[in-house]
């Protein structure tokens, strides 16, 4: 149910008028406008073949991560204890997974990976959230990338673990200290 409210959103947010500015706003201006024109047209027509895989994880595998996403292995890490309690609540579900949909967006679209918490803010702006200055700043200067050992290989991926005003609050006390 989550992945197909997931999917929901991806293919609204496909067919946005403002869909370039959107694309800037999450992953800066230089990257493949084909590749990303591409995914677009693609979850427009309701065609979400190239998704990445989905593992569902104990959360101490991906660092306490909700969610995770490694661009080496192409796949989404969803942090079973995060789904056990919000199982009643999908739309926080949905909001991590279009978070580590947007890592994934990056890595296709990118050649390396784009600065701050794309994944956070490519779901923002996916589910028509308008991300405040002090947020969008926070998440821009955020580094989310972690190297862990899965499966006895080591495996950098992109995490989620806070966004919005605990990530502010958290930059307001590392600025104080």
């Amino acid at each position: 149910q989550t992945l197909q409210e997931a999917k929901s959103y991806l293919r609204v947010w496909a067919m946005d008028d403002d869909f370039a500015g959107k694309m800037n706003l999450a992953f800066g201006s230089n990257f493949d406008a084909l590749a990303a024109t591409s995914l677009a047209k693609d979850w427009a027509g309701g065609d979400f073949s190239k998704l990445p895989e989905i593992e569902i994880r104990n959360g101490s595998e991906i660092n306490g991560a909700k969610g995770a996403f490694a661009r080496s292995n192409n796949t989404i890490y969803l942090s079973q204890e995060f789904l056990m309690q919000n199982i009643s609540n999908s739309g926080k579900i949905a909001d991590v997974l279009l978070e580590e949909i947007g890592h994934f967006v990056d890595a296709r679209i990118n050649s390396s990976d784009a600065a701050g918490d794309e994944g956070a803010i490519f779901s923002a702006v996916v589910r028509g959230v308008d991300l405040d200055d002090a947020t969008l700043e926070s998440l821009k200067a955020e580094d989310d990338s972690v190297v862990l050992v899965l499966d006895g290989k080591i495996i950098e991926i992109e995490q989620q673990n806070f966004t919005g005003k605990f990530t502010n609050a958290i930059a307001q006390v590392d600025q104080l200290l």
